[in-house]
């Protein structure tokens, strides 16, 4: 599941690394709001082995920083295992 950064704006890595952080913060992260979360992430490497802001997008610095702390942020959860 990847998310807007705003109504009507594109879905990429930005948004799903922002609501991770925030929520994480706040201690209100559910299974609900992260399921999918990083299969999606995930779909956004390329073949060089950094992140585009979405899936078949050119990897960038930026979006490669907020998909790895993405993938950061959702390891921390439980039910989140590296197998899923």
């Amino acid at each position: 599941t990847g998310y807007r950064m705003h109504h009507d704006g594109e879905v990429d890595v930005r948004a799903t690394y922002t609501i991770l952080t925030i929520t994480s913060l706040l201690n209100i992260t559910t299974k609900d709001l992260t399921n999918g979360a990083a299969m999606y992430v995930s779909s956004c490497q390329t073949y060089e082995g950094g992140f585009g802001g979405e899936f078949m997008n050119e990897a960038h610095g930026g979006y490669t920083y907020c998909a790895l702390g993405a993938l950061v942020l959702l390891l921390q959860q439980p039910w989140v295992t590296k197998d899923n």
